[in-house]
């Protein structure tokens, strides 16, 4: 079977993107057109299930993370495929994660819908499924972006696609900055869903009613409860609607976030006179900074984290995503206060430290429970997790730590 590209090489056609009056340069890659392409079943993110050709020298049709192709080769029955004449679009993969549907398929979607307007854009599955199909997370941002449904097509079973288009991924987890003229696509798409408004004020973006195993900062609900009291508006992404979630964020003047995936719905908004600040959860992290400054006047991450409570995984690795993290009082106050939010006046240690410490026994709780998902398990001894208790200073708790390990080991 021969496959041949065109885009790296040879004869390019103008884009719709290129012939924009007053568009900047093309700073994105024009898209690629590939024949007789296989594609088949995602069974996860990180296997997008389509055999480009060269596979292991292709760049930007592949999926990039930490600056690198990041995606595995798949496995394709080329036995007996369903064969799809028409010229097509492909994404990428269907998704139920907020954080990875933002930075890694939105990136290529403003592209596609400006350089290939009219034809079906088709996403892998793990599963047979259709448009009614779709996670809700996955669907709500493909409606903020204005994605027509009746384009929509799901590719789960071994099909041939006779041409096959692709756009570049334009961002990528812990890559470099986005092209201007990506944030020019995807400025113009939203551009309706956005009332004109001054930033003004600060917003708290809460982490502090996810479950325990997603990771936490111990006493957040207390830090919530101190910034309302303080006049702050405190947000919980999850439990708003997407289109309330980006115009509240559009709306601030300063920005804070508690550090976690709801940073990366940032990324579905473009340049704003506001600054971002970001509570750190996790030692040194910079999520999303190259994605961010682009587009804000400033992006600051606050040293707030003095140390965290971790499992081991069957690897040996600690697993820091779903960390139990503690604050820096004084850092976060600090913070705050040079925001021109007075929490002195309100906190009170004691309050914070017995709310610190339930969310502490909660989250050990959660993560020791049997029904924890596999990748969580902990895999460390339950003198390593009485350690680390030791370690930062909370040996009050190790004794009841030590009973709830024992109840469900």
């Amino acid at each position: 079977m021969q496959q041949n590209q065109r885009g790296t090489s040879g004869t390019e056609q103008p884009t719709a993107t290129e012939a924009t009056p007053g568009r900047r340069t093309r700073t994105l890659p024009p898209m690629q057109v590939f024949h007789d392409i296989l594609a088949g079943r995602a069974p996860n993110r990180r296997t997008p299930g389509v055999l480009w050709p060269d596979f292991d020298t292709q760049t930007h049709v592949r999926l990039w993370r930490d600056r690198r192709p990041f995606c595995l080769r798949p496995t394709i029955d080329a036995s007996n495929p369903e064969v799809v004449e028409e010229p097509c679009a492909f994404v990428s993969v269907h998704d139920d994660h907020f954080g990875h549907i933002c930075s890694e398929t939105v990136p290529r979607i403003p592209q596609t819908l400006a350089d290939a307007p009219d034809l079906p854009l088709y996403f892998s599955s793990a599963r047979p499924m259709g448009p009614q199909d779709m996670a809700p997370v996955f669907r709500a941002i493909l409606d903020w972006l204005h994605v027509p449904l009746e384009r929509l097509r799901f590719v789960y079973r071994p099909t041939l696609f006779r041409e096959l288009h692709v756009a570049a991924q334009a961002e990528q987890l812990n890559g470099p900055p986005p092209p201007p003229e990506y944030l020019d696509l995807l400025e113009e798409r939203i551009a309706g869903n956005l009332r004109p408004v001054t930033p003004e004020g600060v917003v708290y973006v809460s982490r502090a009613q996810l479950s325990p195993e997603s990771g936490r900062m111990a006493g957040e609900r207390y830090l919530a409860f101190c910034l309302q009291q303080a006049g702050v508006q405190v947000v919980y992404p999850e439990m708003l609607s997407l289109p309330e979630q980006m115009r509240i964020y559009a709306g601030a003047r300063h920005l804070v976030f508690a550090e976690g995936s709801a940073v990366h719905g940032r990324q579905l908004l473009g340049r704003l006179d506001q600054e971002i600040w970001i509570l750190r959860r996790r030692p040194r992290s910079h999520i999303a900074l190259h994605q961010l400054e682009p587009r804000c006047r400033a992006l600051h991450y606050v040293a707030s984290q003095a140390g965290g409570l971790t499992v081991t995984n069957a690897e040996g690795w600690r697993v820091s995503h779903s960390m139990c993290s503690l604050y820096r009082v004084d850092a976060v106050l600090e913070h705050f206060e040079g925001l021109g939010v007075s929490l002195g006046r309100i906190w009170r240690n004691k309050l914070f430290e017995r709310q610190r410490d339930e969310d502490v026994l909660s989250w050990l709780r959660a993560v020791y429970h049997p029904t924890i998902a596999p990748w969580l398990r902990p895999h460390n001894t339950d003198e390593a997790m009485l350690g680390q208790f030791e370690a930062l200073g909370l040996q009050h708790l190790t004794k009841e730590a030590a009973a709830l390990m024992k109840a469900h080991r």
